[in-house]
């Protein structure tokens, strides 16, 4: 199994003898979306996967192809897996603090499979707040239920606002303005509570100021009628 670097990305090349066909060979490519696929599960984090010269040849999100890692903690880390100490190269972790607290770890392809001569070295590394650890589980739970009250409290204040708060304003306005005379501008309620319920009261009190005032002015009219009708 070799690799071409040769373009834009890499290409994973097998072949496998065939003898029945007289010294042939079965040719095969695996294309690195292949394999880019099998790191897009939850909870990896950002994921790469580097080569022998620690260039990117692959990876869960967007990348350059055969560009350096972005950190030199991490280009570190995937040379510390793949230290020949012990029983050999293994899995290696470690703490970033660069913008913010990360966890990083790398471990290098090894086995008896076919991969195991491309020298690659998968890395990882994920924020400490996106870790699955108690602390952050109940901070991030915290947060949550004050922004869910913090909209609920919005919300109740909308509510009052549009339900009791404007109304009992127009309700204001419309006594005012009885008060000061307007006997014209009929007055509806808008729903049917304590609010509406005055609205129709001061509806009933300006129909009667507008019939006392029919009264009066008809009363008025007779009286001053019937006066020259007396000195006759």
């Amino acid at each position: 199994m070799t690799v071409i670097d040769s373009g834009h990305e890499p290409v994973i090349t097998e072949y496998a003898e065939a003898p029945a066909l007289g010294g042939a060979a079965v040719v095969g490519e695996l294309r690195i979306d292949f394999i880019n696929a099998l790191l897009r599960r939850p909870g990896l984090g950002t994921v790469r996967v580097v080569d022998g010269k620690h260039r990117v040849v692959g990876g869960n999100s967007g990348y350059l192809a055969f560009a350096r890692l972005p950190n030199d903690r991490l280009d570190a880390l995937v040379t510390s897996a793949n230290q020949k100490t012990g029983k050999g190269p293994g899995a290696r972790a470690d703490v970033i603090r660069d913008g913010g607290t990360s966890v990083a770890a790398a471990a290098p392809l090894t086995g008896g499979g076919l991969a195991q001569p491309l020298g690659w070295t998968v890395v990882s590394m994920q924020p400490a707040k996106g870790l699955e650890i108690a602390a952050y589980t109940a901070q991030n739970r915290t947060v949550l239920a004050g922004l869910l009250g913090l909209t609920g409290a919005a919300a109740c204040l909308g509510w009052l606002h549009i339900i009791v708060v404007r109304p009992l304003r127009s309700l204001a306005e419309r006594a005012e303005a009885l008060a000061d005379g307007d006997r014209r501008t009929v007055l509806y309620p808008t729903h049917h509570d304590e609010v509406g319920a005055v609205t129709r009261s001061l509806e009933v009190i300006r129909q009667q100021l507008q019939e006392q005032r029919k009264r009066d002015a008809g009363g008025g009219a007779g009286r001053t009628g019937a006066a020259p009708a007396g000195r006759n």
